[in-house]
């Protein structure tokens, strides 16, 4: 399942887009998200992409999101594998 990755590193800061993650499931996709975008961060917020409804558009339509880079499996250092 893919996951959308949203952030802030403080509480003025709006949440904003930071990646994408493939997971097989919810605690994996908190592992991957620890492991590649660190600490630091007073909201760390992972959405399951099927949870995700349009109100103008889609992901897949012609002018609708653009494809984000995916990050794949990391190992304890946070390399990808």
């Amino acid at each position: 399942m893919r996951y959308w990755v949203f952030g802030r590193t403080c509480y003025a800061q709006p949440l904003e887009h930071r990646g994408v993650l493939e997971a097989t499931d919810e605690d994996l996709a908190r592992q991957l998200a620890e492991a590649r975008f660190g600490d630091g961060w007073v909201e760390l917020v992972l959405v399951p992409e099927p949870d995700a409804h349009w109100v103008v558009g889609s992901p897949g339509a012609p002018g609708g999101a653009e494809e984000v880079e995916i990050a794949g499996p990391v190992d304890g250092a946070g390399t990808h594998l």
